[in-house]
């Protein structure tokens, strides 16, 4: 029996069989968290990510403060870069390389 929706959602899925998700330099993403251990009061340390270029507000998710990365002067269409997540005892950098490929 013909079912013109499932033949619809099937064609629409082959489309997307062969695709890559890249970044607006049309590098391929390959998502990475690097986590660290706090030694540091909670509150500074959510005090100076607000100091990292591109930072936005953080806001409350499960307990932890979540603060989005834009790529600093991208106006009118900021680009999200990454993602910091503060819970009590850690923080977890998200964002589509290591730390270390950025450092070195």
């Amino acid at each position: 029996m013909e079912n013109p929706w499932r033949d619809a959602l099937d064609a629409l899925t082959h489309r997307f069989d062969n695709l890559t998700l890249t970044n607006t330099d049309g590098d391929a993403i390959a998502p990475h968290s690097d986590h660290f251990t706090l030694l540091a009061d909670h509150d500074h340390v959510l005090r100076l990510q607000q100091r990292v270029p591109g930072a936005q507000a953080p806001h409350a998710v499960d307990g932890d403060h979540v603060i989005a990365v834009l790529r600093p002067g991208a106006e009118p269409s900021p680009t999200v870069i990454g993602q910091l997540v503060l819970s009590a005892q850690r923080l977890t950098v998200e964002s589509q390389r290591r730390i270390s490929d950025r450092v070195c």
